[in-house]
């Protein structure tokens, strides 16, 4: 990939590149639909993502091009007249970080030419929206020797999804893509931001990641309306009971209470959220002890509760969850906010089939689409290679 990116850099930009970068994507293992809730998640920096080749430019002018963009070409930003983004498109996740971190008083005396390629399938649900927001910030801080904690950065992506993509994101995404750890998985409580690492070296395991080729934008999904319904129902029980986030609220009293609300559908929002909570929790203890069999029941639990309760799995999704089973998976769960995008199967290294020959030919007669199907391992988070 490195020599790739540095012979594409410089056809570019007749330049070669002084320094590369990589951004993980990110799977979640349990904890969906949480974060946003102020419960706990439980993700992990992937092994693939993207990488960049940066060098320097005597003017004040950004240009970038991504290889998963190929057809718009070259953009330029002017670093001295740069405005937030009104459109929302990849180029406004470029544009956005940039206008951020200038808003932050982050000085930039000169520009950059910038190149980027993806080894991560794209709308897969592998947070490659947040990996190149994280890989942006990072570089910008890193060329220009600008101090900015990780967890800042973190909150910087966070901010442009939310303020100028009018995406209603949680912080989990971009905080393991910036906090990621190689062969561990981040227990993370996003309310109170504090997190521990949990061994995810699996030798006698192997995860499964399989893409359904379903794209979907989340700008454009029903995420947004899920996200409502949480703080609708933080808002309701805030004055029933001392809360700061829904997932403050103990289950006991949310039976108590639920009758009250009078809306069924949000009602099995909420208990998804709740439970699976709950369920990451105790997921946390259950992988530190190394039961993977437990985990899988879990992963099972999620994707349920996601399917029935908060609903927002799909039919792709579905089909991949409900075959892996078949073959023998301890578990199988989608991962990510949904709607499409990618499903993770956990296997013992025994019971892995020789062949997805079955899974892939079905798919395609079921829905017309091919499969993509990876390996999941855990790896650090973004960083200078």
């Amino acid at each position: 990939m490195k020599r790739k990116l540095e012979a594409l850099h410089k056809t570019l930009f007749n330049d070669k590149p002084t320094d590369i970068y990589f951004s993980p994507g990110r799977i979640n293992l349990i904890g969906e639909h949480t974060d946003y809730a102020g419960g706990h998640v439980m993700p992990i920096a992937l092994s693939i993502g993207l990488y960049a080749s940066v060098s320097k430019r005597s003017d004040k002018t950004i240009a970038f091009y991504s290889d998963d963009f190929s057809e718009e070409g070259i953009h330029s930003l002017d670093l001295d007249t740069i405005e937030p983004p009104t459109e929302k498109n990849y180029l406004a996740y470029v544009q956005g970080m940039v206008y951020k971190l200038k808003r932050e008083k982050c000085t930039c005396d000169h520009g950059l030419n910038i190149t980027i390629l993806s080894d991560l399938p794209k709308a897969s649900g592998l947070s490659s929206s947040a990996a190149l927001l994280v890989l942006i910030g990072y570089i910008i801080t890193d060329q220009f020797a600008i101090e900015l904690s990780s967890a800042k950065l973190a909150r910087f992506a966070r901010f442009v999804e939310n303020n100028y993509l009018n995406l209603r994101s949680g912080i989990m995404d971009p905080f393991v893509i910036v906090h990621g750890k190689k062969d561990h998985a981040l227990f993370l409580n996003t309310q109170t931001m504090e997190y521990q690492y949990i061994p995810f070296k699996m030798k006698d395991h192997t995860l499964v990641m399989m893409n359904t080729n379903k794209p979907r934008s989340l700008i454009d999904s029903d995420y947004n309306s899920r996200v409502e319904t949480v703080e609708q129902a933080t808002r309701f029980f805030e004055d029933l009971r001392p809360i700061k986030s829904l997932c403050d609220l103990e289950i006991p009293d949310f039976n108590q209470l639920k009758a009250r609300l009078n809306d069924n559908t949000a009602i099995q929002r909420i208990e998804h959220v709740l439970f699976e909570n709950d369920r990451t929790i105790q997921a946390k203890d259950v992988l530190n002890d190394q039961d993977y069999e437990m985990f899988g029941d879990f992963m099972v639990q999620s994707h349920e509760s996601l399917r029935y309760l908060y609903e927002v799995s799909c039919a792709e999704l579905d089909y991949l969850v409900t075959e892996n089973l078949k073959h023998g998976a301890l578990g199988a769960r989608m991962t990510g906010a949904g709607f499409g995008g990618t499903m993770i199967a956990l296997y013992k290294n025994t019971d892995l089939p020789d062949s997805f020959d079955a899974i892939i030919d079905g798919y395609y007669k079921a829905f017309k689409k091919d499969v993509e199907i990876y390996t999941a391992t855990a790896s650090d988070g973004v960083k200078k290679l």
